[in-house]
């Protein structure tokens, strides 16, 4: 049996890595790109191999990769902080208490965000980038 699969290698430090998205946990590594592709080729046949033995189905091979040319804007990447939350507050005139109300957590939690006590979640610091 013949599949096409997916596989990505990166360069590390001291060698390179290759992996498959369709076949999480199957790696390989090499000291060229040559050698690790061939070792990819090969823990993939044993990877297969085991699922195909235990009963497994493979993925759809019905994938495509390649490389996208993507433009990237050339500015400054803007801090999202305490400052910039403060900013955003201000902009749309909402007191700390609505924007508490807004966001689910108490005035006295917008506080410490914005003065820097306390650290901004994951999710709030992406939605402020989001919205500039």
């Amino acid at each position: 049996m013949v599949r096409k699969i997916l596989y990505g290698i990166e360069k590390g430090d001291r060698n390179y890595a290759a992996y498959s998205p369709d076949y999480p946990g199957c790696v390989a590594t090499g000291r060229t790109v040559q050698e690790t592709r061939n070792n990819m080729a090969s823990a993939l046949a044993a990877h297969i191999g085991l699922m195909l033995s235990s009963g497994d189905e493979l993925p759809d091979e019905d994938v495509e990769g390649g490389f996208l040319l993507v433009e990237i804007a050339e500015r400054q990447p803007r801090v999202i902080d305490g400052a910039a939350l403060r900013e955003y507050r201000l902009r749309h005139h909402l007191s700390k208490a609505a924007l508490a109300a807004r966001l689910e957590v108490s005035a006295a939690t917008v506080t410490e965000w914005e003065h820097g006590r306390q650290p901004l979640p994951g999710t709030l610091k992406f939605a402020l980038a989001a919205i500039g």
